[in-house]
Order: C-alpha cells, then structure tokens, then sequence
C-alpha cells in the first residue's frame, strides 16, 4: 500500500495542502496516518476518498452535507438508506442543473447562429 506525503496527495488529487488540513479539522477526512516524524501520511484509501469528495464539491454539494454522508458511511451499512437519500438528492439537483445548462447552451447557439447571419450580411 502506497503512503503519500501531504504534498503528494495535494497533487494527485488537486486540493491544496491547507484545504487538506481543513478536511480533517472538520471530520471529513479522519483517521491519517503519522509517520515517525510525525508528518501526515495519506493511504490509497484516502486518495479515494478525496476524489469521492471532490466528485461531490465539483457538482456543488455543500461541505456540510458531505460531512453527514461521510459521517452515516462511518456508521456503517445500518445507514445505507440515509447515504442513498443523500446522493438520491443530490443527483436530482445534478440532473435539473444538466436540464439548466442545455438550455443555456440552446440560448447561446441560438445567438451564435444569429451573429453569423448577421457577418454573412456584410
């Protein structure tokens, strides 16, 4: 099993070294290794983690309520129905968020299609 520095795992999962400190002040990361120096020492586990949990920001779920996922995943499987409500959820505010930016794009085509009528004037 590989062990990773905090500057390693800052680069390979692209979150800077002070927001992984903050992940564990706040519980959403626990449980790091120390080595024998005393310096933090991530597993692969946490690498998997950590990208779950950037998933997660990435399509704006609040830290709060990664916080509570995290939490009912540490209970254990006598929380599953509680996990899959929240990404039940929050998979529901994704698909209406796809839904927003499709129309967007429609919006911006439309434009797009109009100022090229309008070059084609010229």
């Amino acid at each position: 099993m590989n062990n990773y520095s905090i500057s390693d795992i800052s680069e390979i999962v692209k979150i800077s070294q002070h927001t992984l400190r903050y992940y564990e002040k706040i519980g959403l990361l626990t449980g790091v290794e120390r080595n024998s120096k005393g310096r933090r020492s991530y597993s692969e586990n946490d690498v998997n983690l950590l990208n779950f949990i950037n998933c997660l920001r990435s399509t704006g779920m609040p830290i709060k309520q990664i916080k509570s996922y995290l939490d009912f995943m540490r209970m254990g499987d006598a929380t599953i129905q509680e996990r899959k409500r929240i990404l039940s959820c929050h998979l529901e505010f994704m698909k209406k968020q796809v839904k927003n930016f499709e129309n967007c794009c429609k919006i911006l085509e439309y434009k797009m299609e109009n100022y090229e009528k309008i070059e084609a004037e010229f």
